[in-house]
């Protein structure tokens, strides 16, 4: 080619198919452009940044087209950093300089509900809804990366709390050293529980302890019996935060097994968590016996009521102090239930002898017993004169 032909030949013309380069990223960052001779000839030239966040892959090129590759070392920085800089590309085609913006975001975890974590706030009320979730993400080396990246400030005691084999205790602690929640704690709903049992029969009294925790989280306290009474049973030695609902109330069954009971009164002490309930039972008599009323009339009938627990028919016996009172036998058999009349019947002297005296009423006792059981009853009534 002689020397005419060559001023003749187009020179070549750098182009590129970006103006700017912005980048938000919370971590290294990749990505590229095309740097293409839109003239003739052959295009040669250097890339060129001004900062070492930034660095290009070829930083050379000689060829009609080239895709160039650039990377970020974020390394140095921290969140709300922002770097100006620009990059300089220099040819046989032209000059070309390209600003560059690089804002350093907080880094985020995103988790596979598509959320995104970009404090511990956020974190904290993740783990409200997601805790099973959460504690996996605890467990990462991502997230004790995020934790750096956002200059946490507890972390020493992070790394003492993330190797507690029980990670939903670990997880609890790093809120609480981050203040970001208080320590859960039980508390017991009623402290005094008295059951009435039947002895004469077999059939266990069930019931539920209920508890109120303060504050969510991890949550473990023993449940035992102090004194070990056989006569009651739990059907759980221990609160964990599985047994706590959404509004943060639990129930551990009880059973009470009448046979074991040996006297007609008796009690035993649960602990839970440092607090105590004290459990009473007492046994049901196997006869309650009482009035239908407390004043009877005069010439009127009245009702001993009469119950009988013990599951056969019984015998009982009647005496009476008074004999204004008349039943029409002085024994009676019993089954479950009995009504038993008996009437008022004062004579003609008596009545007048009070009514003298200004006395409106007069008393009278009865007794109901039953030697199988050793059972005797006092029933006293007022008998009230017309």
């Amino acid at each position: 080619m002689d020397i005419i032909e060559l001023f003749e030949s187009p020179l070549p013309e750098l182009t590129t198919d970006i103006e700017k380069i912005i980048v938000e990223t919370s971590g290294n960052y990749e990505g590229s452009f095309i740097v293409k001779n839109t003239g003739g000839g052959e295009l040669v030239g250097n890339i060129l940044s001004n900062s070492g966040v930034i660095k290009f892959t070829p930083s050379y090129f000689n060829s009609k087209k080239t895709t160039v590759f650039y990377s970020l070392d974020i390394s140095i920085l921290k969140p709300g950093d922002v770097i100006t800089t620009s990059v300089v590309i220099m040819s046989n085609g032209g000059e070309k300089i390209i600003p560059v913006t690089i804002k350093i975001l907080p880094f985020c975890i995103e988790t596979k509900e598509n959320i995104k974590i970009a404090t511990l706030k956020d974190f904290y009320r993740y783990a409200k809804k997601y805790p099973v979730s959460a504690r996996q993400i605890f467990m990462t080396h991502d997230f004790s990366v995020w934790l750096t990246g956002i200059s946490y400030p507890y972390m020493d005691s992070y790394e003492k709390i993330a190797v507690d084999a029980n990670k939903e205790r670990a997880l609890d602690n790093f809120f609480i050293i981050s203040k970001l929640k208080k320590q859960a704690f039980v508390e017991i709903a009623s402290k005094d529980i008295t059951v009435t049992v039947n002895p004469y029969k077999d059939k266990s009294v069930e019931g539920f302890l209920e508890f109120r925790r303060q504050s969510w989280g991890y949550t473990e306290e023993a449940v035992k019996l102090v004194n070990e009474k056989k006569w009651i049973a739990l059907s759980k030695d221990k609160l964990t935060s599985a047994d706590f609902d959404e509004n943060n109330t639990a129930k551990i069954g009880y059973a009470v097994k009448p046979y074991y009971l040996t006297e007609k009164f008796d009690f035993e002490k649960i602990s839970v968590g440092g607090e105590f309930i004290t459990f009473y039972v007492k046994k049901t008599p196997p006869l309650i016996a009482q009035l239908s009323d407390e004043t009877f009339a005069s010439n009127k009938r009245g009702y001993v009521l009469v119950t009988n627990n013990t599951g056969r028919d019984l015998t009982i016996e009647v005496s009476v102090s008074d004999n204004s009172v008349k039943f029409e036998s002085s024994r009676f058999l019993i089954s479950s239930f009995a009504k038993i009349p008996f009437d008022i019947k004062l004579p003609v002297a008596v009545s007048a002898q009070f009514l003298f005296r200004r006395r409106p009423n007069i008393s009278a006792e009865m007794v109901i017993s039953n030697a199988e059981y050793g059972f005797r009853k006092r029933l006293r009534l007022q008998i009230a004169l017309q």
